[in-house]
């Protein structure tokens, strides 16, 4: 069951209670929109600032550009070539897109899809670029090319002022690599990198920019990878095996067991404030969605296209695009309310009382009462869901709350809150009654031995004779 981690504290004389950590709850995933573009999708990413997707075409080199909340194509941008890979600078609004036909990386202007001038554009890298990612922190770009083992030709990767479009430097890997999907930890300045022909996942210093680890454990064919910047968790697709794997991203070392998940596994983004891990399950026509608190597997109520192979996340609304490349489509998926809140602290009569029910979704979440009623003097509030005020009257009151985003199913939580009565108050002094004496009573009691003390010390008048 989900449960909430929560700390209680009187502020102003109200009791607040708030949650510490919430864990993952369960919750079903629906097809809100289908979105048709032009040809293959080969990559997603997502703005969640403007919450528009950009979605990398392989089949006619351009890019779509995507409305996360009507799903439709608002543009499409022409580029320099076939591109499976794609990644935004969130700072300088710059979309990188990697070229395989002419090994190279364009940038773009993400507003205007034209390509950046101020430096030389695209630009060169070595041979059959896959992947790209930014660092945010130091809005450095990095570049996965796959390399042809077949001709001698090894996998890099190139690193890429993102400003200046200057190549820093070009990290080779070792001999017969073959390098495919590259993430970035912009917390942990690591980058991380699949090599598919050595079943590694290659770890790089983004301060020294060379390799400083590698983790095998688990890796079978890796195709997928991202991380989880919250935890500093790395998981990674593993088409050979069909399993997910995870390792910590700082010490390489492995987090549980490898995770079985579908067939014909292809890209993984990951959720980092919701730490939740998405894997496109191609040959099965889903996307797996794994809980990383739990390391327990769902997958959304509702169909995705034909061989979903990519996929994106929107950071702040947690909306998933996914790629489906037999019907050339993107699905966006949205998921229904789960309720976090199982449970409410105790009021007390003539206390202000306020509690926060909590509960997860995609959208804004809409709260109301579904049956039942509140103890007089308290009521919810429809947007935050605190419930509040000042409780008037002792018992016990059982309810339901409805959580709603506008994605069905909308989810009832049961609750119940018990009300104690408060102390009764003493008349003549205003005080708390209780045991032994309190307040105004000691007051008095005080008062009566000063009075007794200032007759006894008081001098006698002496005698006239």
């Amino acid at each position: 069951m989900p449960r909430i981690v929560a700390s209680a504290a009187v502020v102003a004389g109200v009791l607040v209670v708030t949650p510490l950590a919430l864990q993952s709850a369960s919750a079903i995933w629906v097809q809100s929109n289908t979105v048709a573009i032009g040809h293959t999708p080969t990559a997603i990413v997502v703005d969640p600032v403007t919450q528009i997707a950009y979605v990398a075409e392989i089949g006619n080199d351009s890019v779509a550009v995507v409305d996360e909340n009507t799903g439709a194509i608002l543009t499409t941008f022409a580029t320099a070539g076939a591109g499976y890979g794609i990644a935004l600078d969130q700072a300088t609004h710059t979309l990188w897109v990697p070229n395989v036909n002419h090994d190279t990386v364009q940038a773009l202007d993400e507003s205007t899809g034209l390509a950046i001038t101020s430096f030389p554009n695209p630009i060169p890298v070595t041979t059959i670029p896959m992947g790209a990612t930014v660092n945010q922190s130091t809005n450095t770009v990095y570049v996965a090319s796959q390399g042809d083992p077949l001709a001698g030709v090894d996998g890099t990767v190139a690193v890429i002022n993102g400003t200046t479009g200057a190549v820093i430097t070009t990290i080779t890997f070792p001999a017969g690599s073959a390098l495919g999907e590259i993430t970035a930890d912009p917390t942990m300045n690591l980058v991380y990198v699949t090599d598919q022909n050595s079943n590694t996942v290659f770890i790089i210093s983004g301060a020294s920019n060379t390799i400083v680890g590698s983790v095998t454990a688990g890796i079978g064919h890796p195709v997928g990878i991202g991380v989880d910047t919250s935890t500093h968790v790395v998981y990674v697709s593993n088409n050979s095996t069909n399993t997910v794997s995870s390792f910590d991203g700082i010490t390489g070392a492995v987090v549980g067991a490898p995770i079985a998940v579908g067939n014909g596994l292809f890209q993984l983004a990951v959720d980092s404030v919701t730490h939740t891990a998405y894997v496109t399950s191609a040959f099965n026509d889903t996307v797996a969605v794994i809980d990383a608190t739990t390391r327990t597997v769902s997958t959304p109520a509702t169909g995705v296209g034909s061989l979903p192979a990519v996929v994106g996340i929107d950071a702040a609304t947690h909306v998933v695009f996914v790629g489906n490349q037999a019907d050339n489509t993107v699905s966006i998926l949205r998921n229904s309310p789960s309720f976090v809140t199982t449970a409410l602290a105790a009021a007390t009569v003539r206390t202000a009382y306020s509690f926060a029910v909590v509960a997860n979704g995609t959208a804004a979440l809409t709260f109301s009462l579904a049956s039942g009623t509140l103890p007089p003097g308290l009521s919810i509030n429809a947007t935050t869901g605190v419930i509040s005020g000042t409780p008037t009257l002792a018992g016990t009151f059982a309810f339901a709350v409805t959580a709603t985003n506008g994605t069905a199913p909308a989810v009832t939580q049961p609750l119940t809150l018990v009300v104690a009565a408060a102390r009764p108050a003493l008349a003549a002094t205003g005080a708390d009654a209780g045991p032994g004496l309190a307040g105004g009573s000691c007051a008095i009691l005080l008062g009566l031995c000063l009075l007794v003390v200032a007759r006894i010390r008081r001098p006698r008048r002496s005698s006239v004779s």
